[in-house]
């Protein structure tokens, strides 16, 4: 079989782009989970003092 000069030079640069896409997917994950993150934060504060209160008041006193 015979080796086509520069192919090996062809698979590292299609490696090295597979590598920036990923990174690019992943920072435009994280921005959208932040922006997510920031605009329900106070929804998510809200969700979580109801339920500790709801269970705050269900529990049996410890007197």
């Amino acid at each position: 079989m015979r080796r086509v000069p520069g192919l090996g030079k062809l698979y590292a640069a299609a490696g090295a782009q597979s590598t920036v896409e990923y990174a690019l997917v992943g920072a435009l994950v994280v921005i959208a989970a932040a922006g997510a993150l920031t605009l329900l934060g106070g929804e998510i504060t809200s969700v979580f003092s109801r339920i500790t209160n709801t269970l705050s008041g269900a529990a049996p006193s410890a007197h």
